[in-house]
Order: structure tokens, then sequence, then C-alpha cells
């Protein structure tokens, strides 16, 4: 890890280091989505923005991860 004593630290007190951003890496604003025709309302978690998944945020997820190594590749696989 990059400087805390444990993983738990990381949930309450990292800005941000090592996380594993999902759904949304970044910003949307308006905070919606149209798809096909319909409209999914966004949580707003920052002011009238959108930003990283929301207030529940991937980033706040401790996931199971499993890796595969080749000659010449590596990869590591989350699951949730």
């Amino acid at each position: 890890m990059l400087g805390l004593d444990s993983a738990e630290d990381y949930l309450h007190y990292s800005p941000y280091f090592g996380a594993v951003i999902g759904r949304v890496a970044g910003r949307v604003n308006p905070p919606n989505v149209d798809m096909e025709g319909v409209t999914y309302l966004l949580a707003e978690n920052e002011g009238r923005t959108h930003l990283h998944g929301g207030p529940e945020g991937f980033h706040n997820v401790i996931r199971k991860s499993s890796t595969s190594e080749s000659v010449d590749e590596a990869s590591v696989t989350f699951s949730f």
C-alpha cells in the first residue's frame, strides 16, 4: 500500500490512493443519462454533479481479486 497501515485506513483517510473508480470515472453534469428514450437520474454528490459513481461509489468497495500471468502479460480480475 502507499503509506497507510491497513486497508481500513484507506476507506477513512485516503485521498483516493489506489482506488478503483467504477461506473463513472469523472463528473456527470447534469446528473442524468438518456438511454433509448428513458432518462435515468443519477445521485448528486458534488453540488449538482454526479462524481465517481455517486455517494456510494465503487471507490469504497473492498473487492475480491485474482491474478493471472503469462509470458507476455499480467492481469488482475476484481469481483464484487
